[in-house]
């Protein structure tokens, strides 16, 4: 079993991964092939709309290899995508990111508390849900 060396917690956008700078260099150093990095990742984050950010935990074992993990986009990110145009959100698009989250992230997490929990950040800024 290999040994991790070392964990890299870094956000890349779905789909656009590329080996030049920052994520080149970041992996260059560490040992990383990042043409195979990039390729896999690429095909790893398809499923997600292009350019969403996604934060990517890196797991860099002693002899180079890695394992890639890639968390869902954040809540933040949802909400500043649904506020691009007005500063009040409708709960049944609330209702919807937490089912496509449900089917992505295979959890099943329960709707209800979900709602409350988006609609209390939302609320920290401000934003009417209607």
């Amino acid at each position: 079993m290999n040994q991790i060396k070392e964990v890299l917690s870094i956000q890349i956008l779905a789909n656009k991964a590329n080996p030049s700078p920052p994520l080149g260099p970041v992996m260059g150093q560490r040992g990383i092939n990042i043409v195979k990095f990039c390729k896999e990742f690429n095909n790893r984050s398809m499923t997600y709309i292009d350019e969403i950010p996604l934060k990517v935990t890196v797991y860099i074992n002693k002899d180079n290899t890695y394992h890639i993990n890639i968390d869902k986009p954040t809540d933040r990110y949802f909400a500043s995508s649904l506020l691009k145009y007005s500063n009040t959100v409708d709960i049944r698009y609330i209702y919807e990111y937490i089912l496509c989250h449900n089917k992505v992230s295979k959890l099943n997490l329960p709707v209800k508390s979900l709602c409350k929990s988006i609609i209390n950040y939302l609320k920290t800024f401000r934003i009417k849900v209607i």
